[in-house]
C-alpha cells in the first residue's frame, strides 16, 4: 500500500508556499503598485509584524495544503503534472477567487486589476504546486 509521505508533503508545501509568497509580493508591490499597498494597509490596519506573520503563514499553509491535495490526487490522475495542475486550480478556486472578490468588493481591486489578479494568481498557484510537488515522493508500506 502506498501512503502519503507527510515529511515530503511539508517540504514540497514549504517550497510551494515560498513561490506563492514571492509571487504575491511581486504582484502587490511591483504590478499593482504603491497605491494598492497603501489602500490595503489602510483597509486592514495591522502592525508590520502581524501583517508579515499573517501573509507568510497563509501562503505557506496554502502551499502545504495544495501539495497534500496533489499527492492525494496522484493515484487517481496518474501523473505528477496533472495532479499538480488540478490541485493548483482547486486552490485558486477555493482560496484566491473568493479573496479577489472580497478585495474587489472593498474597492481595492478596480476593473482590469481584478481580472489581471485572477489570471496572475491562477498561473502562480499552478506553477507553485507543480514546483512543490516535484519534491514529493511517496512512501511504500
Amino acid at each position: 500500500m502506498i501512503r502519503i509521505n507527510a515529511n515530503r508533503v511539508i517540504l514540497g508545501g514549504l517550497v510551494a508556499g515560498f513561490v506563492i509568497l514571492l509571487s504575491g509580493l511581486a504582484l502587490a508591490n511591483f504590478v499593482l503598485g504603491q497605491e494598492y499597498v497603501v489602500k490595503f494597509k489602510a483597509t486592514f490596519p495591522q502592525s508590520p509584524t502581524e501583517m508579515i506573520a499573517t501573509h507568510v503563514g497563509m501562503r505557506f499553509g496554502f502551499g502545504i495544503v495544495a501539495v497534500y491535495l496533489s499527492a492525494a490526487m496522484r493515484p487517481r490522475f496518474g501523473s505528477r503534472e496533472k495532479s499538480a495542475v488540478v490541485a493548483g486550480v482547486a486552490l485558486w478556486l477555493l482560496a484566491y477567487v473568493p479573496l479577489a472578490m472580497t478585495l474587489r468588493s472593498l474597492s481595492l481591486l478596480l476593473g482590469g486589476q481584478f481580472v489581471m489578479v485572477l489570471a496572475w494568481e491562477l498561473v502562480e498557484t499552478v506553477l507553485a504546486v507543480a514546483i512543490g510537488s516535484s519534491f514529493y515522493r511517496e512512501t511504500r508500506r
